[in-house]
């Protein structure tokens, strides 16, 4: 403890000059002078999050899991002809970039991850062995139905089965499109649980947490102040990115294409913060077929082009489909129910505002009480995105 707050003074010390300014001090001529600067760094996750924000309407609150798309897209590989293995590399890896991920078993160890990526084919379908071993070999699954809707509570209980039962979604209220007229679909679906390492209370249906430690900073070529939230026992944090008031969600959303949310946690700063953040809670299933198309993947939905190869049939893909969620409240997110663990929530409060109240400088605010980006990721991994618009 000794030398965890011998510590401490160094850390906030960082913050110091961020504690005194306010939110628009921060556009500087210096910074604006990079808005529309074009800086390369292309990235799976900003694409994807940017053409799924595209079939959306202009204000509509989404989730998406980039890597868990990725996890679809890479068993997709194994099924595919040489073209469509081109474009779909193109997609994973924009102009050579990292993609956000594809092997399941070299994740980092980060909060509590469960994912299952199926293909779902009709069972007069042909399925190539190697096809089996490729997808055993990266934790996925084939799962065999006539696409009726009787079939999908069989579906959900297959997924159930397959992660233990930690994955357990209802799809019988979501999956519209599972009907007849498919023959092959490819399906993920990603739960991510973790719990704040500094916690919050609600006020007034806000959560809030007072002079508490987060890193943040300003990334001019987004136009965005931006904090990170650590998450207990994991390498992964909760990034809020909050335009400026003289720039809009979508300038930000399409500036994402360019650079790599992943690096951002390296350019912020411990800081001393009074924080106001919503609840979060959205549960979506997308289809992607369209976004994947907008992005480049165009021969293996094309009923004249597809090479299924592994699969011996002309016939094309009907879609990819992921299930994604997010519930970000006091505790963590997705992460139990409000109330189970009060009074250990109410110990880490305390504690927290011990240690910051050491220093008796003044906290920097942030309020994203307006509509905002977020991302769950580590340096490796976007495990969700998406926006949010409050309506406090």
């Amino acid at each position: 403890m000794a030398a965890i707050m011998g510590l401490l003074p160094m850390l906030l010390l960082l913050g110091n000059t961020l504690a005194e300014e306010t939110d628009e001090s921060e556009e500087t001529p210096e910074s604006r002078s990079e808005w529309g600067r074009e800086y390369g760094d292309y990235n799976f996750a900003g694409e994807l999050f940017n053409r799924v924000g595209d079939i959306l309407a202009d204000d509509q609150d989404f989730v998406v899991s980039p890597l868990g798309v990725s996890q679809a897209l890479g068993l997709l590989l194994f099924a595919v002809g040489p073209q469509s293995a081109v474009e779909i590399d193109g997609v994973l890896y924009p102009k050579t970039e990292n993609a956000t991920g594809l092997a399941p078993r070299h994740l980092l160890q980060s909060g509590e991850l469960t994912y299952a990526t199926v293909a779902a084919l009709r069972p007069d379908i042909y399925i190539d062995p190697g096809f089996l071993k490729e997808a055993a070999e990266l934790d996925s699954y084939v799962y065999r139905t006539h696409f009726g809707q009787r079939d999908i509570k069989p579906f959900n209980a297959f997924l159930k089965h397959k992660t233990q039962g930690k994955i357990n979604v209802g799809l019988e209220k979501s999956l519209g499109d599972y009907n007849p007229a498919n023959r092959l679909l490819f399906f993920n679906v990603l739960d991510f649980k973790a719990q704040f390492r500094y916690g919050f209370h609600i006020e007034k249906r806000v959560l809030v947490a007072r002079r508490t430690l987060a890193w943040h900073g300003f990334i001019p070529e987004l136009r965005t102040r931006v904090v990170a939230l650590g998450l207990k026992e994991s390498s992964a944090d909760l990034l809020i990115l909050l335009p400026m008031r003289k720039a809009s969600i979508y300038m930000v959303e399409r500036k994402l294409r360019t650079v790599d949310v992943r690096k951002l946690r390296s350019r912020l700063n411990i800081t001393l913060m009074n924080i106001s953040l919503p609840k979060v809670d959205i549960s979506q299933l997308l289809n992607l077929r369209e976004p994947l198309r907008k992005a480049g993947m165009t021969t293996v939905f094309n009923k004249t082009t597809a090479d299924l190869s592994a699969f011996k049939t002309e016939l094309p893909l009907d879609d990819v489909i992921a299930f994604t969620k997010i519930n970000i409240f006091s505790q963590g997110i997705n992460a139990g129910s409000e109330n189970t663990t009060n009074s250990e929530q109410s110990a880490q409060l305390e504690a927290d505002s011990f240690r910051a109240s050491v220093q008796e400088e003044k906290p920097l605010q942030f309020e994203a009480l307006r509509p905002f980006i977020y991302a769950v990721l580590d340096s490796r991994h976007v495990y969700l995105m998406g926006r949010h618009f409050p309506t406090l």
